[in-house]
């Protein structure tokens, strides 16, 4: 792996030396992504918080997915504004009966991926911004 590729990643998200300490890095480059896991939250919380990176003169986006945790399943919620920040997400979305552990927009869509605690899928789900209105986990 090109050693300017992971400094620059590195320095998108702010790491200093110590954090990036215990860092396993996996690139996949016949796929286009990389693999990386780390122990602290705060570290993954700034990677994940990393939007684009330079290389050379060139500005690349990045997207950034938390892996889900064991215990733990996912679904689909149709329905939501697109571009709803997924901080705003994590406050609003109410499943009965389960905690919902992570949710994001799918790209420009208005389908929420929701990662919820346990092995069943809520069955509904409330998006309290609109309290009036479930809408149907797949």
């Amino acid at each position: 792996m090109r050693p300017e590729l992971t400094s620059a990643l590195w320095g998108a998200a702010g790491l200093t030396t110590k954090d990036r300490e215990d860092i396993i890095f996996r690139p996949r480059p016949l796929r286009n992504l990389a693999i990386i896991s780390m122990p602290q939250s705060h570290v993954a919380d700034a990677l994940y918080g990393a939007r684009d990176q330079s290389l050379g003169e060139r500005v690349y986006p990045i997207t950034t997915y938390f892996a889900a945790p064991d215990n733990s399943c996912k679904g689909i919620v149709p329905g939501i504004g697109p571009c709803t920040s997924s901080p705003t997400l994590a406050e609003e979305l109410v499943a009965r009966a389960t905690q919902i552990l992570q949710a994001y927009m799918m790209g420009q869509t208005n389908i929420v991926l929701v990662t919820f605690e346990g092995l069943k899928v809520s069955r509904y789900v409330r998006f309290d911004r609109h309290p009036a209105v479930d809408q149907t986990a797949r």
